[in-house]
């Protein structure tokens, strides 16, 4: 049998064999229809399995093109002429086909050209965004810490600031810093890790220039309070030498 058998001549071969006479007509012949369409079916399936080889094959072909330095896009009737005796070009007998088969690989090739370019460009805005969002955090970050720093410094200068206060009160014998920071060197609010000798130093000379402007300011309190218009140096002296202020100037 083949499949351009036909169930007649099928009969005439097998109608002598009593398997044949077993069967009523009508399953006969739909099994004999049956037989017929799956070694069509089988027939066809190894013609397009062939057929895809070379199809395949001639899609290689394209490709090594390709990757040689092929002007993918330029015209069939220019390409085709660069395959005309490669085998596999020769297998595909259908000329539209071949040139079918091209120009889908070509927008195959751009499809993916194209592909690539947009995940490129994603992946681009990606990287960037994850710069952005690296860059913000360490600047957060950088800030947090400077921010701490500046209040645990504040919290340091005020503690310093609390203990030259404490040691340091008269403007005219406390005036040597070596002096008095020998003195103050044994008191935890001393030893700062933040501020620095020359920061300690300048608040302890501003902490004087404070001592020294209060006084003055109370030394001249205390002569607008004398009830005279007329003053020399001598009598001036000598209504206010009682003065705690005057004594301490």
């Amino acid at each position: 049998m083949t499949p351009e058998s036909t169930y007649e001549a099928f009969e005439k071969l097998a109608k002598s064999d009593e398997r044949f006479e077993g069967f009523p007509l009508a399953e006969r012949k739909t099994l004999f229809t049956e037989k017929i369409k799956a070694m069509k079916d089988a027939i066809e399936k190894a013609r397009m399995e062939r057929h895809q080889k070379k199809v395949d094959a001639f899609l290689d072909m394209l490709r090594e093109w390709d990757k040689s330095g092929g002007e993918v896009g330029e015209s069939w009737s220019k390409v085709k002429l660069k395959f005309r005796d490669e085998h596999r070009y020769q297998e595909i007998n259908s000329s539209t086909e071949r040139e079918k088969l091209y120009h889908s690989f070509v927008a195959e090739k751009k499809a993916a050209r194209e592909e690539e370019r947009r995940r490129n460009r994603l992946e681009d805005v990606l990287e960037e965004r994850r710069r952005e969002v690296e860059a913000q955090k360490e600047r957060a970050m950088k800030e947090m810490k400077q921010n701490r720093q500046k209040l645990e410094k504040d919290e340091e200068t005020r503690e310093f600031s609390a203990l030259v206060g404490e040691v340091v009160r008269d403007p005219y014998r406390h005036t040597s810093w070596e002096k008095m920071s020998e003195k103050m060197e044994g008191d935890k609010r001393y030893r700062s890790h933040l501020l620095t000798r020359e920061e300690k130093k300048e608040i302890f000379i501003k902490h004087l220039e404070s001592l020294m402007r209060r006084r003055r300011e109370e030394f001249v309190l205390l002569l607008k309070t004398v009830d005279q218009v007329e003053l020399t140096a001598d009598s001036c002296r000598l209504d206010i030498s009682n003065s705690f202020l005057f004594v301490n100037f």
